[in-house]
């Protein structure tokens, strides 16, 4: 009878260890995910501020609607300001893949804000 109640409280801590490993390795999936986009965003405000006196800027400034607010991941690897190895942990592939995927660049209350639009 001891011998049973020890495999059994044995078996309730393996299931609240793994129970606790499956969330770490969720969490540590997100914060991957959150610094990946946190990368491509500020790739993205980077490169309409180096667009000082370009009409793209003023476009997007004046009509936040516009095309031109839109800057795809492709022009930011041609432009190398991410590189076309940066890993997306939520899709689960790397960024060159996913050129087509854009950055929403908008001017609410005349801030600039960059949103990774999926």
């Amino acid at each position: 009878m001891e011998v049973i109640t020890v495999i059994g409280l044995l078996g309730m801590v393996a299931l609240i260890i793994a129970n606790n490993m499956v969330g770490i390795q969720g969490r540590e999936k997100e914060t991957e995910y959150e610094s990946y986009k946190m990368q491509v965003e500020s790739a993205a405000c980077t490169y309409i501020e180096k667009l000082i006196y370009s009409e793209q800027k003023s476009a997007c400034k004046n009509n936040p609607n516009s095309a031109s607010c839109k800057i795809t991941i492709g022009t930011l690897i041609d432009e190398g300001l991410i590189d076309e190895e940066l890993y997306n942990p939520k899709e689960g592939v790397e960024v060159k893949e996913l050129r087509s995927n854009f950055v929403l660049v908008s001017y609410p209350n005349m801030e600039k804000t960059c949103t990774l639009q999926e």
